[in-house]
């Protein structure tokens, strides 16, 4: 998943959300102000926190290409950068770089207002044509875009998500995820998701899947939902 990052990407700060973002500390190291950066006891991530514009769009591109190319490795086919993109205008990334200014984990925070739709709507409902309406009184957000290749990096990237969804005032957060990756499934599970009471239907997009003998199955996903409220305030040592 490694991607190589220019060193003067982040100098221009106006254009990331830092600092009021972050916890002032950590149990895996502080928040540096001056660096914009949530320092490691033993390794060095920067942590920054960013919203698509013309200054960083490039830098957002290349975090999707990315993406797609995780997803392909894994035989997912069919990715829509067109569908993608419709979501960026109430969203924000999160991206955790290590000291050598390599990409090594990310996600996207999308967030649900009253006028936008989750990328969870835009599914298919299993045996259905219907998409899931999402109405609640909660505030509700979803995690996508999530990829990591440095595991040692998740209790920043996790550390930064709990000041997003902070500052965000969210109580729920929803997912996405294919029963038939385990790994993916269980660092949910371990994290507290547990399936979603009213969107507890699979869902679909009828053009990204799995290619089988030259043909595309889609793939049927699980929303998994998670109370805010209840979320640890320290990523969970036995995940690394």
């Amino acid at each position: 998943m490694s991607a190589l990052l220019s060193k003067n990407v982040f100098l221009n700060t106006k254009d990331i959300s830092f600092g009021k973002t972050f916890p002032s500390s950590s149990k895996r190291g502080t928040w540096d102000k001056t660096n914009a950066a949530i320092i490691d006891k033993s390794i060095i991530f920067r942590a920054v926190v960013i919203v698509k514009n013309d200054k960083t769009s490039d830098l957002i591109a290349n975090v999707i290409k990315n993406y797609e190319k995780c997803a392909a490795k894994k035989g997912y086919i069919g990715f829509s950068y067109e569908i993608h993109s419709i979501h960026d205008p109430v969203s924000s990334y999160i991206i955790i770089m290590d000291n050598s200014g390599n990409i090594v984990s990310y996600a996207r925070i999308t967030v649900k207002n009253k006028d936008n739709k989750l990328p969870i709507e835009y599914a298919i409902i299993k045996y259905s044509d219907k998409k899931y309406n999402i109405k609640e009184n909660q505030k509700i957000c979803e995690i996508n875009t999530f990829a990591y290749s440095d595991r040692s990096s998740l209790p920043i990237l996790y550390d930064s998500i709990l000041g997003q969804l902070h500052i965000n005032n969210i109580d729920k957060i929803l997912v996405m995820v294919d029963p038939e990756n385990s790994t993916t499934s269980f660092l949910y599970s371990s994290l507290g998701f547990k399936a979603s009471k009213n969107y507890n239907e699979q869902i679909f997009f009828p053009t990204y899947g799995k290619e089988i003998n030259k043909k595309l199955y889609p793939t049927y996903w699980n929303i998994l939902e998670l109370e805010t409220r209840k979320m640890s305030p320290n990523y969970p040592s036995f995940l690394l």
